[in-house]
């Protein structure tokens, strides 16, 4: 945490030390076992996206 006079000049309000923020938003990181188990599909997931067929997106500026 930056010292008194630096936080009156940041304005700013500090919650958490910096090792907190980073151990909350830090990216994750999962070995091949995670992987597979929380991202990988299984068949009722597979069956149902072949259901969906293709889909083009519409911009709108």
């Amino acid at each position: 945490m930056p010292p008194d006079f630096l936080m009156a000049a940041l304005k700013c309000i500090y919650l958490l030390p910096e090792a907190e923020i980073t151990d909350l938003y830090a990216r994750l990181l999962f070995n091949q076992n995670e992987q597979r188990l929380y991202f990988e599909m299984n068949r009722v997931g597979l069956d149902k996206l072949s259901q969906l067929g293709s889909f083009r997106t519409l911009w709108i500026n």
